[in-house]
């Protein structure tokens, strides 16, 4: 029973604490699951507020657009995610040139403060230049201060 059995061994049980809510918790959601109306009405509140950012968020990525930015977004299908393009490889900022998509999401998240998740990760060619986008947690009153921190990552590009 050496220190790497006892390392795995912890590492193992460590994965399950906290896995499961304390019985009280377990009660509470159980009781509010049965009162449909009200679950109903949170639910609808929820998808609405979703679909209220998707919205917000596809329409400043058409606005991007429109101004001649080399992005597009895909119109939001009943999800917590958008998929948009953002196509800046070849350009360059500052005497950076971005070479490759990793390089394009680097600049982003340093320049705009703005993290994508690249089709890679999904099993897409490292190439290409889509993304998608969360909104789960992304606040309305943050979203102009995030174009504008984008537009203005993109306006250093040459």
């Amino acid at each position: 029973f050496g220190p790497k059995n006892i390392i795995a061994k912890m590492k193992s049980l460590l994965t399950h604490i906290g896995a499961w809510a304390p019985m009280a918790e377990q009660q509470a959601v159980a009781d509010f699951l049965e009162k449909e109306d009200v679950v109903d009405a949170w639910f609808e509140d929820f998808k609405g507020k979703i679909f209220e950012r998707l919205d917000v968020l596809a329409t400043e990525f058409i606005a991007l657009k429109n101004k001649g930015y080399n992005v597009d977004v895909v119109k939001p299908h009943a999800a917590i995610y958008l998929t948009v393009k953002i196509d800046l490889k070849g350009k360059s900022a500052d005497g950076r040139l971005l070479a490759t998509q990793e390089d394009v999401t680097d600049y982003l998240l340093s320049e705009a403060k703005l993290a994508l998740v690249t089709f890679s990760a999904f099993g897409a060619d490292s190439d290409t230049p889509w993304y998608r986008v969360s909104v789960g947690t992304c606040h309305l009153d943050e979203v102009k201060t995030l174009f504008a921190q984008l537009e203005n990552a993109l306006k250093k590009l040459q």
